[in-house]
C-alpha cells in the first residue's frame, strides 16, 4: 500500500507492470477531483478556495497514457477521461479571477487538441467513444483556443459512433447528437475557419463551409432511423431549436418545411414518450405562427393537418395511460396554432374538399367521444419509406410512473369551446383575462357591491340553466350612455337592455343585447317610400271562397278555352261524364268530394276563418298608411317595457334564442335561487379557465456563490434583462388582473413581473431581480417565493456551475441553468429530479442562440412543470376541476318545472303573492293567460301603456325623427 500511494503522488503509472492495477489510481484520481469540485451544504468550498488539484501533475500522466500499448487499454481509457474532466474544469470561463487559472495553459492546450485528434481520428473505438462521450458534449462550450481546428474530426466521431449498431450503455449516441445539434447552433462565420482533416497523425487543414447543411442532414437522418430513444429525441430537439433560430431571425429556409415535416413525422412514433417529447418541441414553433404564415404558405396548415392525424389515430385509444399525455400535448398543439392561423385561412378548402375548420372539429368530436377518427376525410397523409417509427433501445421512460390525470375527453371539449368563442377574436386586446369579471349585481345599485342576498330578490334579474355545462343570468338593465357603454352605437335602441352571462367550462361570457327599433343611416328628411309589393298581396286574391267563378255547365264539354283559369279542370270532367254517361255514375255526382273526415260544421268554421282572414287582408291593406303613422309610438310603447315589468325585454331575448322551444325543453332548466348557489357562483368566478404555471428566475452574477449574495441582487446584466423581455411580457402587479402567482402589488413581491398568457395558459415568473431585497425579512421573502416553485431558471454569469443546493428547497423539481457565452450562444443544462419524466424542448449540454433561446425555455419550463404535476396522484387540471363544480352546481341547484311553471317565471323571475286567486284556480295557468293577454294587448293597438314608458335613448349622432304623437 505503501508503494501504491508513493506511486499514486509521483504521478508515475508506468512502474506497474499488471495493466489492471493502473486503473486505481486513475479513478481516486476522479474521485477527488469530484469531491475538490463539489460545494457543501454551508454553501463554502471544501478548504480554501485558493487551493486546487495540482492540475499539471495529473495531466502529464494522462496525456502520456496515450502511448500505452492495447494490453493497458483500461488504464488508457481512465486516462483520456480524467483528461477531458480535467480539462473542462480547468477551463472555468471567462471571468474566473486570476489566482484559479482560469484558461489552461497554451502549451497543454496543443497536447490536448493533439491527444483529441488522434483519438477522435483513429481505429480503436472504445478510445472514440470514451472521446465522445465526455469531451464532445462541453467542447463548443468550452471555446478553448483552436478549438475550431477540431470540428470535423468530432463530426466524423459522431458520425462513426452513430452509424454503429452497438445500442449498449457504453455507446455514447447521445453525447453525439448532443454535439452535432450544438454544432447547429455556431454562428456561420465559423464555417469557415480552418479545420484539420480527419486523417490520423496527419495535420493538413481545409475550410468547410458546407459544414452545417452536412450536419442538419446527419441530424435529420437521426430523427428518421436513430434507433436509441433518448438519441433521437436530442436530435428532435436540435432539430426544433435550428427551426425557431431561423424564424425568429426571419431567415427564409427552403429547407425549413422539410424539416418541419420530419418533426411532424415523429408525432407518430410508436414511442409514446418520444412523441409526447417532439409534441413539446412543436408546441414552442406556435410562437412563431405569424413567420410560417408570412414565409412559408401552407406550412401552418400542413402542421395542423398531421396534429389532427396524430389524434385521430389516438382518440379511441386517448383513455391509455400511455397516450395520455400525448393526446393533452397533441392537444395543446392543435389549439395554439388553430387560433392563431384565424379562420380566413383555416375556412380554404384542403385535399378532399373539406376545409380545415372542418377537420379540425371532426377530430375533436372524435376525441370526445373516444371513437376511431382514422376515416375522417382530409386526413391522409403521405407515406415515408425512410422513417422508421420504432426504436431499440428504450432509455427514457423512468421506472415507474403514477396514473395520468390528465382528462382527454374533457380538454378537447374545453378546446373546442375555446375554438368557438375565440377563433378570429385572438389576440384579444386583454390576453391576460378571458373570462369576464362582470357579475350580476354590476351597474344595479340596489343590489350592493358584491353578489348577494339582494340579487335573489332582484325581480330584473334571471337564473337559468341552459344546458348541463352552460349557466346563464339574464340581468334587464337601463341602456348605458356612450363612452361608458352601450350595446349598439349609431342606432336607435330601447332604452333598456340585457345583459347575457354565461357560465361554460371556458370561463365567463358577458353580451349586452338590445332591441333595434330604427336604422340611421336612412335620412329622415326623406321621405320613406315603400317595399314593392307582388300584386297577390297588393291585392287580396279574387279566388276565395266568396268570389269563385261559376262552374260550367254539365253538358259543356270542357276545353281550355271555356275552363276557368283558376278551376281545377278535373272537376269540370267528372261532371260532364257524368252528365252523358250516368250509367258510371251509380246516382251520385262525380265531381263531390267524398265524406268529410271532420265533424259536423267543421269545415264551416274553417270557411269562416278564411273569410275573415281574407277580410283582414284587405282591412290591412286599405289602413296601411295609417299604421305607419303611429309605428314609431307602437314601437315606444313596446320598447318601454312597462307592459311587461322589469324582466320584459329578458323574456323576449330568452324567447328569441329558442330557450323556449320544445327541442329546448329537456336542457333549459331554472335554478334554484339560495344563498349556497351564490357562494358556489362566487366560487366558479374565482377559478381560472387555463392552467397556471409559476416559474422562479434566478440571476447569478460573477463570483457569487452563497445564497445571500444571489438573492441580494437588485439587477442583472444587459443580457440578462434583454433575455427577461423576450420571456414574456412585464406586468405591473398592482393593477394586474390575471394569475398573479401569490404575489401582490405593494407588497414582497415587488412592483412588476413577468407574465404571459395564450389560448391554454397563464404564467407568471417570480424574478429574484424584481423583488425587494433591502431587509432580512425581504430576503426570507423572496426565498419562501422562489423555494415553492416546481422549477427555477438560473441565468449563471459565474465560472462555476450552479448547483441545485446552493437554494436548498424541497420543490426545485426542475432545473434549467443558463450559462451566457460570447456570440450570442447560451448554454442550457436541463436537471430532473429522478421521478419526473423527460420533456422538450431543452436537452442537456446543449447550445441554442439567443435569438430564440427565450421561446425554448419558455417551452421547457411549461413542458417541465406539466411532468412535474404529471407525478401528482390527486392533481387536478384547471378545466377538470371548473367541470366538477358546474357538474355539482347544476345538479343541485336545478330547478325541474312543468313547461307552464317555467314560462311563468321566465315572465316573471320573482313571483309574489297573487291578489283575489279564486279557490282552486291554477296560478301558473292564469300567469300565463295573463301573458297572452298582455302581449296581444301589446301588438293590438297603437295606444300607449298606462304606466309612462321612459323616452327611448339615441346612440350616435343621428337625429331621431319629428315625433307625429304626443306621449
Amino acid at each position: 500500500m505503501v508503494l501504491l500511494k508513493l506511486c499514486d503522488l509521483l504521478s508515475n503509472t508506468k512502474l506497474f507492470k499488471d495493466c489492471q492495477c493502473e486503473r486505481g489510481p486513475g479513478k481516486r484520481r476522479l474521485l477527488r477531483r469530484r469531491q475538490k469540485r463539489e460545494i457543501s451544504a454551508n454553501q463554502t468550498l471544501n478548504g480554501n478556495t485558493e487551493i486546487h488539484v495540482p492540475f499539471n501533475l495529473v495531466a502529464g500522466w494522462c496525456l502520456e497514457a496515450e502511448a500505452l500499448p492495447s494490453s493497458h487499454r483500461a488504464g488508457k481509457l481512465v486516462a483520456l477521461r480524467l483528461l477531458c474532466e480535467s480539462t473542462a474544469a480547468q477551463a472555468q470561463g471567462p471571468g474566473a479571477p486570476s489566482s484559479c487559472n482560469g484558461r489552461p495553459h497554451l502549451a497543454h492546450l496543443h497536447l490536448y487538441l493533439r491527444a483529441l485528434h488522434h483519438g477522435l481520428t483513429g481505429e480503436d473505438r472504445s478510445v472514440v467513444d470514451v472521446l465522445v462521450e465526455h469531451a464532445a458534449p462541453r467542447y463548443l462550450s468550452l471555446a478553448l483556443e483552436g478549438h475550431s481546428l477540431l470540428l470535423l474530426d468530432f463530426v466524423h466521431a459522431s458520425t462513426v459512433v452513430l452509424n454503429s449498431s452497438d445500442m449498449g450503455p457504453s455507446c455514447p449516441r447521445t453525447a453525439a447528437v448532443t454535439f452535432l445539434g450544438s454544432l447547429l447552433a455556431l454562428p456561420d462565420g465559423m464555417m469557415n475557419a480552418p479545420m484539420l482533416q480527419p486523417y490520423p497523425h496527419q495535420y493538413n487543414t481545409v475550410s468547410c463551409p458546407d459544414l452545417k447543411e452536412h450536419v442538419l442532414n446527419i441530424v435529420v437522418r437521426v430523427c428518421r432511423r436513430e434507433g436509441a430513444a433518448a438519441a433521437r429525441c436530442a436530435g428532435a430537439c436540435a432539430l426544433a431549436a435550428h427551426c425557431a433560430h431561423l424564424l425568429a431571425t426571419r431567415a427564409h429556409c427552403p429547407r425549413l418545411p422539410a424539416y418541419v415535416t420530419c418533426l411532424l413525422q415523429m408525432l407518430m412514433m410508436k414511442n409514446k414518450t418520444i412523441a409526447k417529447i417532439v409534441s413539446d418541441a412543436v408546441l414552442v414553433l406556435a410562437d412563431y405562427t405569424d413567420c410560417i404564415v408570412e414565409l412559408y404558405p401552407g406550412l401552418a396548415e400542413k402542421i395542423i393537418k398531421w396534429i389532427c392525424a396524430c389524434l385521430a389515430q389516438i382518440s379511441n385509444s386517448s383513455a391509455r395511460e400511455a397516450v395520455k399525455p400525448l393526446a393533452g400535448s397533441l392537444l395543446l398543439c392543435l389549439a395554439e396554432f388553430a387560433v392563431r392561423c384565424g379562420p380566413a385561412r383555416l375556412l380554404r378548402a384542403c385535399d378532399a374538399g373539406q376545409t380545415v375548420l372542418l377537420v379540425i372539429f371532426k377530430v375533436l368530436y372524435a376525441v370526445m367521444n373516444g371513437t376511431n377518427g382514422s376515416d375522417i376525410e382530409g386526413l391522409s397523409l403521405p407515406v415515408d419509406e425512410d422513417f422508421d417509427p420504432n426504436i431499440q433501445l428504450d432509455n427514457l421512460a423512468p421506472k415507474s410512473t403514477p396514473a395520468s390525470t390528465i382528462d382527454v375527453k374533457l380538454w378537447a371539449q374545453t378546446i373546442c369551446s375555446q375554438l368557438v368563442l375565440y377563433l378570429g377574436h385572438w389576440p384579444l386586446w386583454s390576453g391576460c383575462q378571458i373570462s369576464s369579471s362582470v357579475c350580476e349585481q354590476h351597474d344595479s345599485p340596489a343590489l350592493g357591491a358584491e353578489l348577494g342576498a339582494a340579487v335573489l330578490a332582484a325581480p330584473h334579474v334571471q337564473l337559468l340553466r341552459l344546458s348541463d355545462a352552460t349557466l346563464a343570468s339574464f340581468v334587464e338593465l337601463p341602456a348605458i350612455e356612450p363612452p361608458c357603454g352601450g350595446t349598439t352605437p349609431g342606432l336607435m335602441t330601447s332604452d333598456r337592455q340585457v345583459r347575457v352571462l354565461l357560465r361554460d367550462i371556458c370561463g365567463k361570457a358577458c353580451w349586452d343585447a338590445s332591441a333595434l327599433y330604427y336604422d340611421p343611416s336612412v335620412n329622415s328628411s326623406e321621405p320613406l317610400e315603400p317595399l314593392p309589393l307582388p300584386p297577390t298581396i297588393d291585392c287580396p286574391r279574387d279566388n276565395t271562397l266568396s268570389s269563385l267563378p261559376p262552374p260550367l255547365p254539365p253538358d259543356l264539354l270542357p276545353d281550355y278555352k271555356n275552363s276557368p283559369p283558376d278551376k281545377h279542370q278535373l272537376d269540370h270532367i267528372l261532371a260532364y261524364i257524368g252528365h252523358t254517361s250516368p250509367e258510371v255514375a251509380c246516382g251520385r255526382r262525380l265531381d263531390e268530394a267524398g265524406a268529410s273526415p271532420l265533424a259536423p260544421g267543421a269545415e264551416d268554421e274553417l270557411v269562416c276563418a278564411l273569410v275573415a282572414h281574407g277580410n283582414a287582408e284587405r282591412q290591412y291593406l286599405a289602413n296601411r298608411d295609417s299604421d305607419e303613422e303611429c309605428e314609431e309610438g307602437g314601437a315606444e310603447a313596446a320598447g318601454a317595457g312597462g307592459a311587461g315589468g322589469a324582466a320584459a325585454h329578458s323574456r323576449g331575448l330568452v324567447a328569441q334564442l329558442g330557450s323556449l322551444s320544445a327541442a329546448r325543453r329537456p336542457h333549459a332548466q331554472l335554478l334554484r335561487r339560495s344563498d349556497r348557489l351564490l357562494r358556489e357562483l362566487r366560487n366558479l368566478d374565482q377559478q381560472r379557465c387555463r392552467e397556471t404555471h409559476k416559474v422562479a428566475v434566478i440571476y447569478v452574477g460573477k463570483g457569487q456563490e452563497t445564497r445571500n449574495e444571489i438573492l441580494s441582487n437588485r439587477c442583472g446584466s444587459p443580457a440578462y434583462e434583454a433575455f427577461l423581455a423576450a420571456l414574456a411580457w412585464e406586468v405591473e402587479l398592482e393593477s394586474h388582473v390575471g394569475f398573479a402567482g401569490g404575489l401582490r402589488g405593494g407588497g414582497g413581491g415587488g412592483v412588476s413581473a413577468p407574465y404571459i398568457a395564450t389560448l391554454t395558459l397563464e404564467a407568471l415568473f417570480h424574478v429574484a431581480t424584481r423583488m425587494p431585497a433591502d431587509t432580512p425579512d425581504a430576503i426570507l421573502n423572496k426565498t419562501r417565493h422562489l423555494g415553492n416553485d416546481e422549477v427555477h431558471v438560473v441565468w449563471s454569469e459565474h465560472w462555476r456551475p450552479y448547483k441545485r443546493d446552493t437554494l436548498p428547497t424541497q420543490f426545485c423539481d426542475v432545473l434549467i441553468v443558463l450559462y451566457p457565452l460570447p456570440g450570442g450562444l447560451l448554454r442550457c443544462t436541463v436537471s430532473r429530479k429522478p421521478d419526473v419524466a423527460v420533456f422538450g424542448p431543452l436537452w442537456e449540454e446543449c447550445l441554442v442562440r439567443v435569438s430564440c433561446g427565450a421561446a425554448l425555455v419558455r417551452g421547457a419550463a411549461f413542458a417541465g412543470g406539466r411532468a412535474v404535476r404529471a407525478t401528482m396522484p390527486l392533481y387536478q387540471h384547471a378545466c377538470s376541476e371548473r367541470a366538477r363544480d358546474l357538474d355539482a352546481l347544476v345538479a343541485h341547484h336545478t330547478l325541474p318545472a312543468t313547461f307552464e311553471t317555467f314560462v311563468t317565471r321566465v315572465r316573471d323571475p320573482v313571483p309574489h303573492a297573487p291578489h283575489h286567486v279564486p279557490h282552486g284556480a291554477d296560478q301558473s295557468s292564469g300567469r300565463l293567460a295573463n301573458a297572452l293577454i298582455d302581449h296581444g294587448a301589446a301588438w293590438s293597438g297603437c295606444e300607449p301603456h298606462s304606466v309612462s314608458p321612459r323616452p327611448t335613448k339615441r346612440h350616435g349622432p343621428f337625429k331621431r325623427p319629428p315625433q307625429t304623437h304626443n306621449r
